[in-house]
């Protein structure tokens, strides 16, 4: 297998899981607001949502970090630039808007946000940078 063929099956792997893992958040979410009447229940489905969500952070770091090795030098200083770059779109976001909205000049954003500006952030740049 070369190594276009490795990198598009590592990366392949890892949208699709945090497909899967984002999709069972969002069903389980909304079952647990909409069709959850026992008590017992919703607190269950609460927990579920709460586990996945503190489990996908450390998928996302396993599966990049999968394919930070699957890499030759060339990819792996690619990776190493996206990751960066998505660090300062994600502190540059917090730095800017958190104070903000601190002063209540603009309304609360959710923490996870930062978590999507980064992924996105990492995708797009990655995307940009195979096709150069």
């Amino acid at each position: 297998m070369n190594r276009d063929q490795r990198v598009k099956k590592v990366f392949r792997s890892l949208t699709v899981s945090g497909f899967i893992l984002a999709g069972l958040t969002i069903l389980i979410s909304l079952l647990q607001e909409n069709w959850a009447s026992e008590p017992d229940t919703r607190d269950f489905l609460w927990g579920v949502t709460v586990g996945i969500r503190t489990a996908f952070p450390f998928m996302l770091f396993f599966l990049v970090y999968r394919g930070y090795l699957t890499m030759d030098e060339y990819g792996r200083l690619k990776m190493l630039k996206a990751a960066a770059l998505a660090f300062v779109a994600v502190m540059a976001f917090s730095m800017a808007y958190y104070p903000l909205q601190a002063a209540g000049k603009i309304p609360v954003l959710p923490v996870w946000i930062n978590w999507v500006l980064g992924f996105l952030t990492f995708s797009v740049s990655m995307g940009v940078q195979s096709r150069t």
